[in-house]
């Protein structure tokens, strides 16, 4: 007998010793004294008689088999069809549910990234909302340009979408065209000159960050995909922080041509703001303390102002404050 057959029979119960014992009850002669007969009964391969033990026929038991086992495969086929119609309840429990489960996937490599932010913007249909802290000029223009065909495609297919952006995007060329077309098709596009993370929010149910665990070795722009509802939620409120707290594109747009304060005397002010002396700002952004003075003299003449005291009032309500 080769070793295939014999763990076949094996998983029918069957030993050596009740395929031996089998052969002799057939030849009518008396299997071992030792031999247990319960395996072969329960199989209906032999029967028990007054005069000893008599050998069925073993393809009778096999039809008798055979059928036993297509009825439990029957049921098991239809318990099966009715799983999907139970999974499907998920969709009434998980916006429900007070706790949730493992949510979170790290995606080592921008590409991986990229594909599963368009994967998941092709099933949107609500809202999508983006930060993006870093300055145009900062990014792969490659990275830019997907960014800004996955908005339209969502707008086109409805999704609202708010855009929040560094205050440096205000001159950067190809966004102020996207954002233009944004806000035609009744999108909002906000800048601010905090420092925000970079986050995308899909539906109030996914969320795309960078990577900030230690320790991981990945491309700059890989990052998770999370998609736990508490932690989806608290990023959801941290966006509106800062949404609301920065300045609409259309409002500082004309600002840009039109500001009396220069970036470096922004830079300045910010430092100043942040609780610096003016003797302090000059080492912090690498000039000398007579150029500080010199800068800061221009901008309270070109306002018009008699002491630093008016321009940092002015500077606190101006909107040139969002400008890079």
């Amino acid at each position: 007998m080769d070793d295939e057959t014999t763990r076949a029979l094996g998983e029918l119960g069957l030993t050596q010793d009740d395929l031996e014992a089998y052969a002799a009850i057939s030849a009518g002669a008396a299997p071992s004294p030792k031999w247990m007969p319960h395996r072969l009964l329960n199989l209906g391969l032999i029967e028990d008689s007054p005069d000893g033990y008599i050998a069925c026929d073993p393809r009778a038991a096999v039809r008798r088999l055979l059928t036993a086992e297509h009825e439990v495969l029957s049921r098991t086929v239809q318990r099966l069809a009715l799983l999907p119609a139970l999974e499907q309840l998920a969709a009434h429990f998980e916006p429900h549910r007070m706790y949730s489960g493992p949510g979170s996937e790290f995606l080592p490599t921008g590409d991986e990234m990229n594909t599963r932010i368009g994967e998941v913007l092709k099933a949107a249909t609500r809202e999508l909302c983006t930060a993006q802290p870093a300055p145009p000029e900062e990014r792969d223009p490659s990275v830019r340009h997907m960014g800004r065909q996955r908005g339209r495609a969502a707008v086109s297919h409805g999704v609202v979408h708010r855009a929040l952006y560094n205050s440096a995007a205000l001159t950067d060329e190809a966004t102020a065209e996207y954002v233009a077309e944004l806000l035609e098709a009744g999108g909002e596009a906000r800048v601010t000159a905090a420092r925000m993370p970079r986050m995308v929010l899909v539906d109030g149910a996914h969320l795309f960050v960078d990577n900030v665990l230690s320790g991981e070795h990945s491309e700059p722009d890989a990052g998770w995909h999370v998609t736990d509802r508490a932690i989806v939620a608290w990023a959801r409120s941290v966006y509106d922080m800062f949404w609301w707290q920065a300045t609409r594109w259309q409002d500082l747009a004309p600002t840009v041509s039109e500001a009396t304060s220069t970036q470096l005397q922004r830079r300045i002010l910010r430092e100043l703001e942040a609780g610096a002396s003016q003797a302090q700002v000059g080492p912090r952004l690498g000039l000398a303390e007579r150029s500080v003075h010199k800068a800061l003299a221009d901008l309270r003449e070109a306002l018009g102002m008699m002491s630093m005291y008016q321009v940092m009032i002015w500077w606190a309500r101006t909107p040139e404050r969002e400008l890079p």
